[in-house]
């Protein structure tokens, strides 16, 4: 931006001109989502804890030489592969609200991976997988499951219902991954 901006100063005579200052927004609130309002602040680069971040430009350009705001959100490609999980969804909602709030300009950067599909740690370090042929698993899976025991450490963390095979074994079929972690 400040490249664009400086270049369009290019054939009118300033010196010294501060010609973008940009300041970060962030969650009020270190575990921000739904509802939690935007603040600026100023901090080093890279300390985001979330896969987007935001600015508020001050801009000086020939149209404006006192000055404009505009407002940038972007994915952070290095903090998850840029992918999307709620409170990526509920920042780009606050940083979308403050800008037509305050009736500024809203740039996306979009460079993103998509929707973060994610499996908690504690349930895919276990579960089974019950083949519609075990010497051939190319044939694809009837379900996956957790045994009586495991189950009953992470049941928390699923949502299955149990079946009893002929053998005597009782398995819990996963109908759903529910996690400890928010936002997989």
């Amino acid at each position: 931006f400040e490249t664009a901006v400086r270049k369009s100063w290019s054939n009118i005579p300033r010196n010294n001109q501060c010609y973008v200052k940009a300041t970060e927004l962030v969650f009020a609130d270190k575990n921000g989502s739904w509802g939690t309002p935007i603040i600026p602040m100023q901090r080093a680069a890279g300390l985001n804890d979330i896969g987007m971040v935001a600015w508020i430009l001050d801009m000086s350009t020939p149209e404006f030489p006192s000055g404009r705001q505009i407002i940038v959100v972007a994915n952070d490609i290095t903090f998850r592969a840029g992918s999307f999980g709620p409170r990526e969804d509920a920042f780009f909602e606050a940083v979308t609200n403050l800008a037509c709030e305050r009736k500024l300009p809203l740039i996306y950067l979009a460079a993103n991976s998509g929707a973060r599909i994610g499996i908690a740690d504690e349930v895919k370090s276990i579960f089974r997988v019950k083949w519609i042929d075990d010497s051939n698993p190319e044939r694809g899976f009837d379900y996956v499951y957790l045994s009586e025991e495991d189950y009953g450490r992470i049941s928390s963390s699923v949502i299955a219902h149990k079946t009893q095979l002929d053998s005597g074994e009782i398995r819990w079929v996963i109908d759903s991954v529910v996690g400890k972690e928010d936002g997989l």
